[in-house]
């Protein structure tokens, strides 16, 4: 799977947000060290309604997050 291009500028405010974590849940920022073969995440909360659940007939929204391993 080819990721598409994130440049530097986008992966910053994203470390600004705070929204870049280590697998383990400890957020990384711009002065986080280096850690080689260590799986980061970045959670993206998109706000769109996919779709009206059957059952409890209340909007129901997607949850999207980008996985990135080094």
């Amino acid at each position: 799977m080819k990721l598409p291009y994130i440049s530097a500028k986008t992966w910053q405010q994203r470390l600004a947000d705070g929204k870049v974590h280590w697998h383990h849940g400890t957020l990384i920022t711009a002065q986080t060290p280096f850690q080689a073969q260590q799986r980061v995440y970045y959670r993206k909360v998109e706000n769109k309604i996919l779709f009206i659940d059957p059952l409890t007939q209340e909007p129901r929204k997607f949850l999207y997050h980008e996985e990135l391993t080094l």
